[in-house]
Formats: structure tokens, sequence, C-alpha cells
């Protein structure tokens, strides 16, 4: 994974093996990228259905046992992506996402318009939730190169 930091943003920081100011260490963040790969497994396992995406993420804070979520998909066809299942829980048992948070995910946030996509992209979302920290297992470079220059600088 490159270090980058988000342009528009100026706040979220994409993290490889440099993870000063960090609570959490790399080996932890490894360990609950696995944790996130398992549970993609054991879903699309059990739904064989395909209404559940192959993307998983977590997010870990100092506060609280890290929470993980996959993607799913909507009634109305959309696909809800990890990132926005897992920040949507995190707060619907904790609250507000606390500053030390890191969004762990098995695939980077998307940052370009998708049309089976539920709400925004997801880089707009961790920002907007004030996570400052993603550590991806995977670069995806399906994302549009022109989408990059609006949220994203890798």
């Amino acid at each position: 994974m490159q270090i980058g930091t988000a342009t528009g943003f100026k706040r979220l920081v994409f993290l490889s093996s440099n993870l000063s100011g960090s609570t959490i260490d790399k080996y932890d963040m490894d360990e609950i990228l696995y944790e996130c790969l398992k549970l993609v497994l054991r879903r699309y396992k059990q739904y064989h259905n395909h209404t559940f995406g192959l993307v998983g993420a977590a997010i870990a804070t100092k506060e609280f046992e890290p929470i993980f979520e996959t993607a799913m998909q909507t009634s109305d066809g959309k696909w809800k992506h990890a990132e926005r299942c897992v920040i949507d829980r995190f707060k619907y048992r904790h609250g507000e996402i606390p500053e030390s948070a890191i969004l762990i995910n098995t695939l980077s946030p998307c940052f370009a318009y998708m049309d089976d996509r539920y709400g925004e992209s997801c880089s707009d979302l961790i920002s907007e939730n004030g996570i400052k920290r993603v550590y991806s297992g995977i670069e995806d470079y399906t994302q549009d190169e022109h989408g990059k220059s609006g949220n994203l600088d890798f």
C-alpha cells in the first residue's frame, strides 16, 4: 500500500509501515485485516446469492474493541459498501467516532461515481466522519483515474 493524502480533505491518510502517532501497531492492523477477510469468506459461504459483497472493513480504536462489517446489497439493488456498513454500525453502538479511529479494509475506499452504490463515495464518507487514518489490504485500481483528482491523491 502506498502512502498518500487526501488532496481535498488534508485529513485522510493511507498508511503502510509508517504508523507514527498511532496507538494501534501494524501487527494489530494486519490481524484485523485478516479478520475482515475471514468475515468476507464466511458471509460468502453463508449467502450464495451475493447479497453480501466481497469487501470487508473494520473500525479499530483505543477506546473500543474493533467492529467488523462487509458490504451488502440493499432491497433496491444498490450496494452499501463495507465502509458505510461499519461506520453505521460503529455509530449505532458507540455514537461519534473517536479521533483515534483507524478504518481497516480489504480494498481501498472508492472515490469515483458509481451507479450501483448506495450513498456518496466511501472516501467522502470517511472524511465526513472524522476518520483520519485508513489501512487497506490492496489499492483498488478499478477506480477511474479522473475520479482520483477530486478526492484522493495516491
